[in-house]
C-alpha cells in the first residue's frame, strides 16, 4: 500500500532527496548510462521496465546501473565528505544565527571560526 512517504517502488523521500543531492555533487563521476537511469528513476520517477524500454537496454541492465550508480556516489561522498561537510556547515550557520539573535555574539563568533578552521582544513589553507 502507498503511503505517501515512499514512492511506487519503496524508495523513501530521505534517499530520493540524498541522491538528488549525491548526482549534484559527484554525478559526473558516473558512467553516462548509471547517470541517465539514477535521473531518469530520482528526478522523473520512471520505472525500471520504462527506463530499460526508453534506453534500450534490459530491466536487468537498468536496475545493474541504478545500484551501481548509487553505490558510486555513496563510495564517493565517504571518501571526500562533500555533502556531509555541508551539513554541518548548514548547522553551524544556523547555529551562530540564533546566537545572533540570542545577543550571543561570542557564541555565533565560535560558530563561524569551526566553518572557517574546517575550510582551511580542506583547502590546506
Amino acid at each position: 500500500m502507498y503511503d505517501g512517504k515512499t514512492n511506487m517502488r519503496g524508495d523513501g523521500m530521505e534517499k530520493r532527496v540524498r541522491i538528488a543531492k549525491l548526482m549534484d555533487i559527484y554525478g559526473a563521476e558516473l558512467t553516462r548510462q548509471q547517470a541517465e537511469v539514477l535521473a531518469a528513476i530520482y528526478d522523473e520517477d520512471c520505472s525500471l521496465a520504462e527506463i530499460a524500454e526508453r534506453m534500450g537496454i534490459s530491466r536487468q541492465a537498468a536496475h545493474d546501473a541504478q545500484k551501481r550508480g548509487a553505490a558510486r556516489l555513496e563510495a564517493l561522498e565517504t571518501l571526500f565528505g562533500i555533502e556531509a561537510g555541508s551539513r554541518r556547515d548548514i548547522e553551524d550557520l544556523r547555529a551562530a544565527r540564533e546566537a545572533l539573535v540570542e545577543g550571543n555574539t561570542q557564541g555565533a563568533l565560535e560558530r563561524i571560526d569551526r566553518m572557517i578552521a574546517r575550510q582551511e582544513g580542506e583547502d590546506g589553507v
